[in-house]
């Protein structure tokens, strides 16, 4: 009677205590174990890409609104500056035209005189005043820098400053420098009559920050 029951039993022995069933087990626990850990390195690998291509994004987007917004103040700095030149140039412009008023004549040279000397120091951007006769012949000049000179009779009548300010009334020469520094530009005016003449006049643009020329009009009798 014992015999069956035996056969029995060894029939239904548990799988796991089947000689190789642990080993198994334990064989599919290491591949699941490693397919979870790839997935969660795949995982932090896509999250990890995503983020720094949006911080990627964010960074370009930031760099391009600064640039924007950098060359918009340089284009109003820019704007500013070259209508504070425009209205600097314009001031002087006005105060130079007043002694291109005369003719030339002997008996209207000193009053030229008096109103280049008053131009000077009305307008301290002005470090020299050349006035020139119908001809192109130098007749005064009056300077911050060097003597005074009458009647030199230079001839200028071939240089731009002279032909261009009778061609068109006014002249703005190319910016130069004096002493490696400081930046200078010629201005021309011609009267409205021939025979009155061409004023070439030397002005420092670095004034154009710190000072303004006065309102007072040399040939309008303005106090010394």
């Amino acid at each position: 009677m014992r015999a069956p029951s035996e056969k029995h039993d060894e029939g239904t022995r548990d799988p796991l205590n089947a000689p190789g069933g642990g080993a198994s087990a334990a064989g599919a626990s290491i591949v699941r174990s490693r397919l979870f850990i790839k997935y969660v390195v795949l995982f932090v690998a896509v999250v990890s890409l995503a983020l720094i291509a949006n911080g990627a994004f964010d960074v370009y987007f930031s760099y391009q609104e600064q640039k924007a917004s950098l060359v918009r103040i340089q284009r109003e700095q820019a704007e500013a500056a070259a209508g504070k030149i425009g209205q600097f140039i314009s001031e002087i412009e006005s105060q130079v035209g007043w002694t291109t008023q005369l003719p030339w004549s002997a008996s209207t040279l000193e009053q030229r005189r008096f109103d280049a000397l008053r131009l000077l120091r009305q307008v301290p951007a002005i470090t020299e005043l050349a006035e020139i006769d119908s001809s192109g012949h130098e007749q005064l000049k009056v300077s911050r820098l060097a003597m005074e000179v009458v009647g030199s009779g230079n001839d200028v009548s071939k240089e731009p400053a002279f032909t261009e300010a009778v061609a068109h009334k006014v002249y703005y020469g190319p910016v130069y420098f004096r002493r490696e520094s400081e930046p200078y530009m010629t201005l021309s005016l011609a009267g409205t009559r021939r025979d009155t003449g061409v004023s070439i006049a030397q002005v420092n643009l670095k004034l154009i920050w710190t000072s303004s020329p006065k309102s007072n009009s040399p040939g309008m009798g303005a106090p010394m």
